[in-house]
């Protein structure tokens, strides 16, 4: 990130410790919290998520905003090693990941899919499910196509039926961690834990690289 060469996996420690690390979150969603705050945002107060627990690395910021754009958007492999690099440091923040038993990765629409050409979501899982030692699989399917999250109002983005996803018979009665490689109101992931809840699954965590910070942050 500095430009000077360094023999480290992802960068130099100085830019290692510039990252924006989340020091401080809500305990139900992770959204970065003041360390005055309480346990748990105004939202989770207000409408507690489906899942059980949640976990996030680090907040939507330089420069993982234009690693995940470049990731996503511009198909690049450097950007989405860099993030997968860090996604297996998860595990370090949040040892209760291991208690999965099966890792699935949000899905994304066969024709987005088909546009895209990958969906960020599943690399992380992989990598994250490598560092866990645990078995990663697209149990969870998406429906039709939405519309596009990004550019879209909070109120919109509310707006997600759980039934445009389809569960596997894999998830009945299974430890799942729902995995993302963002989260920012959280919709899509309680639509998609409260379809594998309902499909049967013993419980759903879920965890995200980024986390967005609330609006005006």
């Amino acid at each position: 990130m500095c430009g000077d060469c360094c023999r480290e996996v992802l960068c130099c420690p100085g830019c290692w410790d510039g990252l924006p690390w989340l020091r401080h979150s809500c305990r139900g969603c992770r959204l970065p919290l003041p360390e005055v705050a309480g346990p748990l945002c105004a939202e989770c107060l207000r409408r507690p998520p489906p899942w059980r627990r949640a976990a996030a690395l680090l907040a939507y910021r330089p420069p993982l905003a234009g690693w995940l754009r470049a990731a996503k958007f511009a198909e690049d492999p450097v950007a989405l090693h860099g993030l997968s690099l860090l996604m297996a440091q998860l595990p370090h923040s949040a040892p209760w990941l291991a208690e999965a038993e099966l890792l699935l990765p949000l899905p994304m629409p066969a024709q987005r899919l088909r546009q895209r050409g990958l969906n960020p979501a599943a690399a992380l899982a992989r990598a994250l499910g490598r560092s866990l030692d645990r078995p990663c699989t697209p149990g969870l399917h998406c429906q039709g196509l939405p519309p596009p999250q990004r550019g879209r109002d909070r109120a919109a983005r509310q707006r997600i039926d759980p039934r445009r996803f389809v569960a596997e018979p894999a998830v009945v009665g299974r430890r799942l961690l729902l995995v993302d490689d963002v989260m920012t109101t959280g919709a899509t992931l309680r639509a998609a834990s409260r379809r594998l809840l309902a499909a049967g699954a013993a419980q759903v965590d879920v965890a995200v690289l980024l986390r967005t910070p609330a609006p005006g942050d």
